[in-house]
């Protein structure tokens, strides 16, 4: 089981080949989504997707 910190659904899991010919799993952070306008819904430009 992985540690708590991985526990969640906003990492992703991606399968990763090992030298030896196996397969680890990594966890990769997802991206947050575009920030958008509250009134019209279109993304917002110049705001950074940290």
């Amino acid at each position: 089981m992985p540690r708590p910190g991985l526990r969640v659904c906003s990492k992703k899991k991606v399968k990763v080949k090992l030298p030896g010919g196996g397969t680890a799993v990594h966890y990769k952070r997802e991206k947050p989504k575009p920030a958008k306008c509250a009134i019209c819904g279109a993304q917002l430009g110049g705001v950074p997707r940290l």
